[in-house]
Formats: C-alpha cells, structure tokens, sequence
C-alpha cells in the first residue's frame, strides 16, 4: 500500500518537474538568442551563432530525450498502479474468502470438538456396555455351574442327614462325657486337696528336715565334745593310778559310763588332771586329804551333770527317730499322691480328648447348619440370578441395538472427520500456497503481510487450542489406562483367589483378563498415536512460527528497503535538476524580461511535443528563426 502511494505522489510530482524543465530550457534557449542579437552591439568576442545553435540544440535534444523517459516511466507507474489496484482488489477479495474460510474452519472446529465429545461419550457408553457383558458372562457362567450347585446341594443335604445322625450318637456320648467331666471335676477338687495337703506335708517335712540337721550338727559336736572327754578321761586315768585306795573305791563305785558322756566335768577333770601332773611333776608323793575331798566333791558334782546330759542326748536321739519315722511316712504319703496326681492326670487327659472330639463334633454341626444356610442363599440366589439374567438379556439386546446404531453413526462421524481433515488438509495446502504467495509478493502489500501474521497468529492459537484439547485427550487417556490397569490388578487378584476355588471360572476370569490385555494395548496405541499426532502438531506450530519469524523479518525488510528506495530517488532526482540548472548559463538583469518571454512561447511550443517525430520537427522553425534574427540587422 505505501508503494502505491509513493507511486501516485510520483506520478503526481513529474507535470512540476516537466514545467522545470521546459523552463530551464526556454532560459538557456532565450539566453542564448539574446546574446546573437546583442552580440554585434555590445560583445564583439561572443562565439559564433552555429556553434551556440548545435549546443542548444543538443541540450533540446537531452532535454526532449529525458523528457520521453519520464513520460514512459510515468506511463510504467501508471500502469503499475493500474496492476496494484487490481491486485489490491483481488487481495481483498482473497482476504473476504479468506475469513469466509476461517469462520468454516472454526465451525469445523467447533463440530469437530462436538464430535470429539461424542466420541468420548460413545467410548463411555463403550466401556460401560463392555462392563455389562463381562457382568452378563459372569452371570452366564454362574448360571452354567447351578447344575453343580444343585447335585452339591443334595450331596450336602445327605451329609447333612448322615451328620444329624452321628451328631445324635456324638450328643449321646457327649452326655456320657459330661457325667465323666463332672467326676472328673471332683476328682480333680480331691486332687487339689491333696495337694494343698501334699505341699503343707512338704512344708513339714521340710521343718522336720531342717530341725534333723541341727540336731546331726549339735550330735556331732557332742560326738566330738565326747571324744575330746573320752582323751581327756583316759589321762586322768592314766594320772589318778597313783592316787589313793580311797580314791580308787570312789573312782570304781563312780559310773564309768555316766562320765564318758559328761563333756563339762571331762573339761574340769582335765584341768584338775593338768593340776594334777604339775603336783606330781612338782614331787608330791602323798596328796593333801582336804584337796582330795575337794576332788572328790567336784568329780560328784561332774558326775551328775555328765548324767544329764547322757539322758538329753538319749532324749534327743529318741526325737530324731520319732523325726525319721515321720519322714518316711511323709513320704510315702508323697509316693501314693503323685500315684494319685499322674492318674488324675491321665484321666484328665481322657477328660480332654473327649472335649476335643465333641468340639470338633459340635463344629461340625455348625459346618452343616451354615452348609443347610448356604444352600438356602444358593437357591435364593439362583432365583435372583434367573431373574436378573432376564433382564440382563433384554438389557443386552438394547445395549448391543443402541450399540450397534452408535457404531454406524461412529463411522460416520469419523468419515465426516475423515473428509474435514482432508478438506483441513487441502486447506493448509492452499494456505501454504497463499503464503508462498504473499512472501514473492509481500514487498508491495505491508498491510496484507499484517493481516496475513494476524491470521497466522489466530491459527497459531487455534493449533494451541487444539494441542491442549489433543492433550486432555491424552490425559484422559492415561486416566482410562491407569484405570484399566488397576481394574487388570484387581482382576489379577480375584483371578488368582478364584483359580482355587473353581477352575471353569478360571478359565472365564482368564478370556476376560486377555480382552482386558487387548483393550488395554488398544489403548496403549491410542495413546501412542495421539502422541505422535501431537509431535506432529507441535512440529507445525515450530514451523508456523518460523514462518511468522520469516514473514516478520521479510516486512522488516521490505521497509527498509521501501525507505533507502525513497531516499535515493530523492537525491537522484535533485541532481539530475541540478545538472540542468547547472547548464543554463548564468544571466544579467536586463535580459530577464526577453528570457521570460521567450521561455514562454517555447512553453507553449514544447507543449505539443511527445514524440521524437515532434522533436525534429520542432528543431527545424527554431534553427531558421535563430539564424534569422541572427541575420536581421
């Protein structure tokens, strides 16, 4: 747009110029004729008039020339304009078919994402019918194992007779158990009697126990006091040998046996027996009669004490066989209660083993009572399951009715979807055509390079807009898959509780979990392929930036082109003027008023001239008038 308006200020500034130059030229021509004129009155040395008449005519003939290029340049530029114009109506026409497209394409859009939403919902209504025959293969399968659960029912109701029997004879015997129980319970309180009985015994046993070993450690002491006396005794024998008759027959009538048990008149009798040695030792022949009284009267005194003592050793001897014999009755108490106790305790053990097996007789009528209940539930469910298999037939007939008009109105939407990505397709062709266009021809239309980057840019848009919508369809995608997958885990694990429990449905769970696989691979490519198509897309809208870059650095240029352009016309222009100017030679003051003149009747001379025919022609009667008044005198 602005070259065309450069074109028609250019077109419009060549009538001024025309004008300057005819003037320049009708100012060098009359210069000239007023120097012949004036040249035999006031300059004898002016140049001959030939050699002035054939450089003006030569000027003319530049001036004519130039003249003639720029009235075929300005018919050039009119005709440029005249193209401009209609290229600019066409562009115009181009840009309303353009936009009339572009509100196509976004009612394209627009019903392809109604599509889009339809498809989801079919692939909803897809998956939900695909749920629903699962569930209908499941019923069909549990309705093919009733025959089974029938002839288990009557087996179990056998068992269950033969069960009621033997739990008849087990309650009979259970009676028989509780009435050996509650002996056994008796037994079992003689039992702890006896052996609260058995542990006070052990207590006393114990005591007595303990009571032996000290009077065995008190024995022994005495045993030991009595062997010291004994010594001791024997040396005092050994030492009163030579004592007195007296003290012989007191020592004879004196009980032998009584002091041999007397440990504290032996510990006297030995000291008086040291004393004893000393006198004799010191050479005393006959002992003093008021000592030997005095020994005789503590060996009395000794004597009786050596009595006692014997009989509180015989007491205690007596007390520590009474001690044994208790012992030993206590234990052979204790004998006969553990007799008493392992007996109790294999009783017990009887007792047990009876409760055992009535419990496990009780539990397994429980297992026929809740066997007699599930076969109820079965045969309920089995009613429920017939029903329900009606309606899931009839349910089914609808589903696969609707399932099938869904389909075709599937394929036909998709081959509508088909025929506007192809018509998309075609589109993107044209457009890029149009853009191959619009950059061999952008120089000249800035303004249509703009709309064309707004165009690209709302397209731009519309390619985000999709890309997102591409995206949350993937998303939704990854959605439905993880969802498949834990649905495939969850199946996976009912598959595996039921493979134990029957292998028909095994088998069943396992054709499930293999469509399962297949649809989830389907979706895995689904997800594959709408990545690739956003790859593709992304790819496009790489390019359709590159593109804008491209068309943007091209504008940039072709601005700065269009302004180098117009600043080196200009100066071109002003030196060609000045050149012209710079030949016309300079003038006095008197010689304005003819210069005026006669640059005014060649103006309109020149006016008629358009032609090089015109400009020979014109030559000729300015020549003879030159040479005419040169002449005149």
């Amino acid at each position: 747009m602005t070259k065309t308006v450069a074109v028609v200020a250019h077109h419009q500034h060549l009538p001024h110029v025309h004008h300057h130059v005819m003037a320049t030229l009708g100012q060098h021509r009359g210069g000239k004729i007023c120097k012949q004129h004036n040249g035999t009155t006031f300059d004898g040395r002016s140049p001959s008039p030939n050699a002035h008449d054939r450089h003006a005519n030569v000027e003319l003939a530049a001036a004519k020339a130039e003249l003639r290029k720029l009235r075929n340049e300005n018919d050039e530029k009119e005709e440029m304009l005249l193209e401009l114009q209609d290229e600019l109506e066409r562009q115009r026409a181009e840009i309303g078919r353009l936009q009339a497209e572009r509100l196509e394409l976004v009612k394209d859009a627009r019903a392809a994402k109604d599509l889009r939403d339809e498809m989801d919902c079919m692939q909803h209504k897809l998956s939900r019918l695909e749920r629903l025959e699962t569930d209908a293969e499941k019923m069909r399968t549990k309705l093919g194992e009733l025959d089974f659960y029938r002839s288990r029912v009557n087996n179990l109701k056998e068992d269950n007779r033969l069960m009621q029997e033997t739990c008849r004879v087990m309650e009979e015997q259970l009676e028989q158990c509780q009435r050996k129980l509650s002996a056994h319970l008796e037994v079992e309180t003689k039992l702890i009697e006896s052996q609260a009985n058995n542990k006070s015994l052990q207590l006393d046993l114990t005591k007595t126990r303990a009571h032996v070993e000290d009077l065995l450690i008190e024995n022994g002491r005495l045993e030991r006091e009595l062997k010291a006396n004994v010594q001791r005794h024997a040396e005092l024998e050994r030492a009163m040998q030579h004592c007195n008759v007296a003290d012989e027959a007191h020592a004879a009538s004196s009980p032998r046996g009584d002091t041999l048990h007397d440990a504290s008149l032996l510990a006297q009798l030995d000291a008086y027996n040291h004393k004893l040695k000393a006198r004799l030792s010191s050479g005393e022949s006959v002992p003093n009669p008021a000592e030997m009284f005095e020994l005789k009267a503590e060996l009395n005194a000794h004597e009786k004490l050596a009595e006692e003592k014997i009989t509180e050793c015989q007491h205690l001897r007596a007390n520590l066989e009474l001690g044994r014999k208790e012992v030993r009755e206590a234990e052979e108490r204790e004998h006969e209660l553990r007799a008493e106790i392992d007996k109790m305790e294999r009783q017990l053990a009887d007792q047990r083993r009876t409760t055992v097996s009535i419990q496990t007789h009780q539990l397994v009528v429980e297992r026929l009572e809740s066997t007699e209940r599930k076969s109820q539930e079965l045969e309920q469910r089995m009613t429920i399951e017939q029903i329900l298999r009606a309606e899931f037939t009839r349910e089914r007939n609808q589903l696969e009715q609707a399932l099938e008009e869904e389909r075709v109105e599937r394929q036909r939407e998709m081959r509508r979807v088909a025929e506007l990505e192809a018509e998309m397709a075609s589109l993107d062709k044209e457009l890029v055509e149009l853009k191959r266009e619009r950059s061999s021809t952008m120089f000249r239309n800035a303004a249509d390079s703009a709309d064309e980057l707004r165009r690209l840019r709302m397209s731009e848009c519309a390619q985000k807009s999709s890309i997102n919508s591409l995206n949350v369809i993937i998303q939704q995608l990854n959605n439905a898959l993880t969802e498949k997958d834990l649905e495939l885990g969850n199946l996976r694990r009912q598959v595996e509780m039921l493979r134990q429990y029957n292998g028909e449905e095994n088998r069943t769970l396992i054709k499930q979990i293999e469509l399962l696989l297949i649809q989830n691979q389907q979706l895995h490519n689904r997800s594959d392929a709408f990545y690739a198509e956003q790859k593709e897309l992304q790819e496009k809208l790489m390019t359709l930036r590159r593109h804008k870059e491209k068309l943007e650095e091209k504008i940039m240029e072709q601005y700065k082109q269009m302004d180098s352009r117009k600043s080196t016309e200009r100066p071109t222009f002003m030196k060609r003027a000045a050149k012209l100017i710079s030949k016309s030679p300079s003038r006095k003051p008197k010689e304005l008023s003819v210069t005026t003149a006669n640059s005014a009747s060649d103006r309109s001379e020149d006016s008629s001239i358009y032609s090089t025919d015109e400009l020979t022609t014109t030559t000729t009667p300015t020549s003879r008038n030159t040479t005419a008044l040169a002449n005149s005198p």
